[in-house]
């Protein structure tokens, strides 16, 4: 299940989204992580509920938020990490929890895992969003997460 964690990057801290197991091909893919990361490739691609084109997402390739790990959540899980490739430290379709305790990320611009890039994207494009920090976005977008992220 997802769960709110705190990040440090820079040195300065703030609260993230994380997962428990991860997601994608050959993952544990539990239905609220697939939550989790579906919801945020929504938040990535929407501002203030309109469509904005987003790493070559078009409104087709986004998944549907339903839990399962299904093969258009595959396709855009490996859409997302090509698009980043530069930045991620690995592009194999999975998406897995990242070690935010005791750890500092040196700089935004590190190569970083793929949840720690979709948390870094969101929060930047919170700056363009109503609402505050891109977790209350998620849990607006799909309410269920609340029991995990509130």
């Amino acid at each position: 299940m997802p769960f709110k964690d705190t990040i440090t990057i820079g040195g300065r801290s703030g609260a993230a989204v994380n997962l428990n197991f991860s997601v994608g091909v050959g993952g544990d893919n539990g239905p609220a992580d697939v939550m989790l990361v579906q919801t945020m490739f929504h938040y990535l691609a929407h501002v203030n509920g309109k469509w904005m084109p987003y790493n070559g997402f078009s409104p087709e390739a986004l998944p549907s938020i339903t839990g399962k790990c299904d093969d258009k959540t595959m396709r855009a899980i490996r859409l997302f990490q090509q698009s980043h490739a530069t930045r991620l430290l690995k592009l194999d379709g999975l998406i897995e929890p990242a070690k935010y305790s005791d750890r500092t990320i040196q700089s935004k611009d590190d190569r970083v895992l793929t949840i720690t890039l979709m948390h870094l994207l969101a929060s930047e494009r919170h700056w363009q969003q109503q609402g505050g920090h891109y977790i209350a976005g998620l849990v607006k977008i799909m309410p269920d997460l609340w029991s995990w992220l509130g």
